[in-house]
This record gives C-alpha cells, sequence and structure tokens, in this order.
C-alpha cells in the first residue's frame, strides 16, 4: 500500500490492517464486494473490536494467489 503515516517528523510507517473500503480502492472494487470475498472465507478478515479489518498479508497473499487471465488468441 502507499498509504504511510507520518508520526512526528522522522517516522513513517505503514499501515497492517485495512478497512473495507482501503481494500476496495488497493483492488479496485466495491466495498460490496470485499464484504462477499470475506464473508465467504475467500480473504481472511480480522476482529478489532467491533470493527472488522483485513490485514495487509492476507491481501497480499490473496491478490498472490488470484489466476492470470490470458487472453484468448
Amino acid at each position: 500500500m502507499d498509504a504511510l503515516w507520518q508520526l512526528g517528523e522522522s517516522r513513517v510507517i505503514n499501515p497492517m490492517l485495512l478497512t473495507y473500503e482501503e481494500v476496495a480502492t488497493a483492488m479496485s472494487c466495491s466495498t460490496r464486494h470485499v464484504k462477499r470475498l470475506t464473508a465467504d472465507g475467500s480473504l481472511p478478515s480480522v476482529a478489532v473490536g467491533s470493527l472488522t479489518r483485513v490485514r495487509v498479508v492476507d491481501l497480499d497473499a490473496y491478490v498472490a494467489g488470484l489466476a492470470i487471465k490470458r487472453e484468448a488468441s
């Protein structure tokens, strides 16, 4: 993810957990599609109190496991 958080003047960190909206933006899809993927277990999610989040490592693994679409020749 390109989203970085600036802390103070020099510390920059990457987020470890993403909202449905952030995942949808990263995947160029709708939040509804992301919710379907988490509901059917295709994309793991975690609970943070009452919030649902997707770990960046799980999103990376999901995308890495997608089949490459080959165009018909």
